[in-house]
């Protein structure tokens, strides 16, 4: 289960990286598009938005699964390791119930979205795509923490092995 989630995450890396290419490419674009009236793209700075959206959305799974966002962990840190697996238990378990409201509430969005045809001003897009992401960032959320929960009742720590991947090691 561990080497899986580190691929999983790895592929997210890739497509993330995939994601900072389209929008320096498009930004090229559009600016060289910038002086030339004929060749203006007026719908780049939406699509880039939009984007960027997705590409945050997207590295939710990475920053879950890793554990690698802003946290007040020093209770954490100074508890007994069996105080700190139920505590990781405890935080799991409320984040995927509070995200699984949140997509929940997303997915309403969405389908009100759709329901009306909603489109972005320039790109005409419909705008539930954009809405998508955070539906899509918040699933990826609930897969993170249930792949976290696992380990941690397993006895396995995720942490340990993505700092070995970092230095090169397989």
């Amino acid at each position: 289960m561990a080497s899986l989630a580190i691929t999983a995450e790895a592929w997210v890396r890739h497509l993330l990286a995939l994601i900072m290419v389209f929008l320096v490419a498009l930004n090229l674009v559009a600016l060289v598009g910038r002086h030339f009236p004929w060749y203006a793209l007026s719908w780049a700075d939406e699509v880039m938005t939009f984007a960027m959206v997705w590409g945050v959305a997207l590295g939710l799974f990475s920053v879950s699964l890793r554990k690698a966002h802003l946290s007040m962990d020093l209770l954490f840190i100074s508890l007994p390791r069996g105080a700190r697996r139920v505590l990781e238990v405890l935080i799991a378990t409320v984040t995927i119930g509070v995200t699984g409201f949140v997509m929940l509430q997303s997915w309403r969005f969405i389908q009100a979205m759709a329901q009306v045809d909603m489109r972005s001003m320039a790109a005409q897009m419909p705008m539930a795509i954009p809405h998508s992401a955070l539906l899509i960032g918040f699933g990826l959320i609930i897969i993170a923490m249930l792949v976290r929960l696992y380990l941690t009742l397993a006895g396995i720590d995720l942490s340990s092995r993505f700092q070995h991947e970092e230095k090169g090691g397989k």
